[in-house]
């Protein structure tokens, strides 16, 4: 007991200067220690979980700096490579905004063989996160440029007509269409078929079928009316023994056909008429106008019908017979 007590008077004894000098011994190792090691920062993107009930709204990649403090030939043989990050959303079920831990994983052949410090900044993020959902989205064939002069287009088909999408609720509740990458009709006279990928801009949105599909583009002749105004009329056929009487108008119609053709045609003479082989006596008859026009252009907006002829007989005196006009051109 007397040995005891001696022992606690020495130790006592000067304990300032004592408790003054171990403070000085933990800072000179602290400093030691520090001088000894070296460090390394790396920037971790991080690996958003989200194989549960509810996905991240923000798409945008996150990432947590990662400080490395090891002796210099330990990290040496360390890298940015050697580790990963990672947030799991997956024990989420309903909607709403949570700060989530980030844990930050090392490589097994990195961790058991050397002995370093990491250190992670931030620890946690904050998600905001809404309940995912399955639509079927129409998928929309984007074109550009025109066909050939006097071509267009007639029809666009898709295969697939409809996607499967897994998103957040609201956001495919807004969404109406997925896009095609661009289709070229520059210059293009005849149907054509093209292989497309879809050019979806929301990455939220995760199409399961990613492409490409199947675009049919089918390409006709291009229609156009072409108006032809007060076109002469001819009339035809008439007896010998009879006589048009008065002066006529001009028809005005329209054409409808394909443009390349339209473009250029012109109405030959006599290609409107009206028949008056079937009169035989004087009088006022109402008469279809006809065309002798080629079967491909369509006839339409005639300014009328048929048209009212005046027809009378050429007095006997005046009417000669074969011979006798032959007689009078001997003479």
């Amino acid at each position: 007991m007397k040995k005891l007590k001696q022992l606690t008077e020495k130790i006592l004894e000067k304990w300032p200067y004592k408790l003054l000098c171990l403070g000085l011994a933990i800072i000179v190792y602290i400093l030691h220690s520090s001088m000894e090691y070296d460090s390394k920062t790396f920037s971790i993107p991080i690996d958003v979980i989200e194989n549960g009930a509810v996905l991240n709204l923000d798409p945008a990649v996150k990432k947590v700096q990662i400080v490395v403090r090891a002796d210099s030939d330990t990290i040496s043989n360390i890298h940015e490579s050697d580790f990963s990050a990672s947030v799991n959303l997956n024990n989420i079920a309903k909607s709403g905004e949570y700060q989530l831990p980030i844990i930050v994983t090392v490589k097994d052949e990195i961790s058991d063989n050397y002995v370093f410090e990491v250190k992670k900044n931030p620890q946690s993020l904050k998600f905001n996160v809404e309940k995912k959902d399955i639509s079927y989205i129409k998928l929309e064939p984007i074109v550009t440029g025109v066909p050939a002069h006097g071509f267009e287009v007639s029809k666009i088909s898709i295969e697939p007509e409809y996607v499967e999408v897994v998103g957040p609720e609201s956001m495919l509740k807004q969404t109406q269409k997925i896009k095609t990458e661009n289709i070229d009709l520059t210059d293009k006279k005849s149907d054509f078929s093209v292989n497309v990928n879809n050019k979806n801009v929301n990455p939220v949105l995760m199409i399961q079928d990613k492409g490409p599909y199947t675009v049919r583009v089918e390409i006709a002749t291009s229609k156009m009316d072409k108006k032809y105004e007060n076109t002469a009329i001819s009339f035809k056929g008439l007896s010998s023994d009879l006589v048009l009487i008065g002066e006529y108008p001009g028809i005005t119609f329209t054409l409808n056909g394909s443009v390349n053709s339209l473009e250029e045609y012109e109405i030959m003479p006599n290609s409107v008429y009206v028949d008056l082989s079937e009169i035989h006596d004087a009088g006022v008859y109402d008469l279809p106008v006809q065309f002798s026009i080629p079967g491909y252009y369509v006839i339409k907006d005639k300014s009328f019908e048929t048209i009212s002829v005046t027809i009378e007989k050429i007095p006997e005196t005046l009417v000669l017979e074969p011979a006798a006009q032959e007689e009078n051109a001997g003479d």
